[in-house]
């Protein structure tokens, strides 16, 4: 059976009434909404009008709505995707390293059922702020070198294609804390974040290793490492509105 809820757009004159229509759920089950035309321009009392009569349209929509949210679970998705999961996090360490990620453009293609999937090829996210770091404010950042290797001692051949170094500059974020006393303070910090796009093309285990280094405003130049192993998770199935809706 067929699932609908669209709600038309002003169908027209509709025998100089304003005429609505609501097409529906399980079949086509079509609501028409007649509201008498308000007059021609009157002034304030015609604005005040105006809004009473979208309210109006609110009102009823509603309750339409309540019975597509109690048939929601019938709105199935089929599942196909995978997730990266980091299987050995990088040890701590004395210097500032970027955080990473792995883009795996999750997309569910319809608001009431259809399909939810990742697509390959994957990126590679990255992202730091200076609240970590004790030495300074850094300027930007410059990846150097990146290489993925996966477990069946493949190495991606889409990372060649980068021109490295890939430099990005860091950004202003302001901040608003509430003090005792109800003082506001205002905080400014740096934040870095970037995408290295394309550079897993397959579903399988692999090793990242990254290197390059943060630029400080006076110069300096503060390198880093990275060294992470990445397992994956597919899943497949399907799920329910509710379930997607809700995230379990």
């Amino acid at each position: 059976m067929r699932h609908l809820f669209e709600i038309a757009n002003q169908r027209g004159d509709c025998n100089n009434a304003r005429c609505w229509n609501a097409e529906f759920f399980k079949g086509k089950i079509i609501v028409f909404i007649s509201i008498p035309p308000w007059p021609e321009d009157h002034g304030p009392g015609e604005i005040v009008m105006k809004r009473i009569h979208k309210v109006a349209i609110v009102l009823v929509l509603l309750p339409l709505l309540a019975v597509a949210i109690a048939c929601a679970p019938s709105w199935t998705y089929k599942i196909d995707s995978v997730q990266f999961n980091l299987s050995n996090p990088s040890p701590e360490t004395s210097g500032p390293a970027p955080d990473i990620w792995i883009d795996t453009h999750n997309d569910i293609s319809g608001m009431f059922g259809g399909t939810i999937s990742t697509t390959a090829p994957y990126d590679v996210t990255f992202g730091y702020t200076d609240e970590e770091d004790e030495e300074g404010v850094f300027d930007s950042i410059d990846m150097t070198s990146i290489t993925i290797t996966y477990d069946d001692e493949i190495v991606e051949k889409a990372t060649d294609k980068l021109e490295l170094p890939m430099r990005v500059d860091a950004r202003e974020y302001e901040s608003y804390n509430s003090m005792a006393g109800g003082e506001i303070v205002k905080s400014i910090s740096k934040g870095i974040s970037g995408v290295i796009p394309g550079v897993i093309t397959r579903d399988k285990p692999f090793t990242l290793k990254l290197k390059g280094h943060f630029n400080k405003e006076d110069g300096t130049k503060v390198p880093f490492e990275i060294d992470q192993h990445y397992d994956v998770e597919r899943e497949t199935g399907t799920a329910s509105w509710s379930e997607v809706m809700s995230g379990c």
